[in-house]
């Protein structure tokens, strides 16, 4: 059977912030219909509340709690990231940050690797989009997203399509839940560093990527959404549980 590892940072600064945590893992578990086997692995960035609960939250949900860092023991948000994606034993991994909302229960894994075993050069299939309430425009054989990326058709099976394309923003590099290639990452990730918090890394990475990574979306759908609304200091925006209009918008397939 094929496995893949789940990444799950964590920095639990309000109270909120655990009921996001508990929101993502309840809604994640339950809306994953795929067989493949799962490790889970988590970071705890410099946590200032509940660190002390999280090795229970962990033994609870079958998860490896591989470091609990603490002020003055990493150099930035780079070694929380390269901590986890070096953990890594799996062809592929899931990035899931703790403040996302799972709505569309499907196999959402398993054609996503297929996706990565046929483009061996795909970086990150994106399993959220951008938070408006309209989806991709469809041209025939392409989708035209809001960025403007033309992303391409490639058949998976008689049930999924992907979307393929390179561009800038969403359609590179992202922090947003994504299935990576962990060879990719672990090349660029190896004998670097960038200073700063996530939004650095994410802006370092998406500028490298911007019109030259393939990446692309499975069924030109998203499977969750960010919740994250609470002592948040980093741009993008947020939507809440049971958002209608979103999980309409993009629960259809584009095949």
């Amino acid at each position: 059977m094929a496995s893949i590892t789940i990444l799950t940072p964590v920095h639990i600064n309000a109270p909120e912030r655990w009921n996001y945590l508990e929101q993502t893992f309840e809604s994640f578990y339950r809306c994953n219909q795929s067989p493949v086997n799962i490790i889970h692995n988590m970071v705890d960035d410099r946590s200032p509340m509940r660190s002390e609960d999280l090795p229970g939250f962990c033994r609870q949900h079958k998860i490896n709690l591989l470091k609990q860092f603490r002020d003055g023991e990493h150099r930035g948000y780079f070694d929380v990231f390269k901590t986890l994606v070096d953990s890594v034993q799996t062809e592929q991994f899931i990035y899931l940050e703790p403040d996302h909302y799972f709505y569309l229960a499907a196999d959402f894994i398993g054609p996503a690797l297929k996706m990565h075993a046929m483009l061996p050069d795909l970086h990150q299939v994106y399993l959220r989009a951008p938070l408006v309430h309209q989806p991709f425009r469809r041209e025939g054989n392409q989708l035209i997203t809001h960025d403007g990326s033309r992303l391409h058709r490639i058949r998976i099976d008689k049930e999924n399509t992907g979307w393929i394309g390179s561009g800038r923003t969403h359609e590179s590099f992202s922090f947003m839940p994504s299935v990576f290639n962990t060879a990719i990452m672990k090349k660029l990730l190896a004998d670097s560093f960038i200073p700063g918090g996530p939004s650095a890394v994410e802006d370092h990475f998406a500028a490298l990527w911007a019109h030259k990574a393939l990446v692309g979306y499975l069924n030109g759908q998203a499977f969750c959404y960010h919740i994250g609304a609470v002592a948040k200091s980093a741009p993008g925006g947020y939507l809440s549980i049971g958002d209608t209009a979103y999980e309409k918008a993009w629960s259809s397939k584009q095949l």
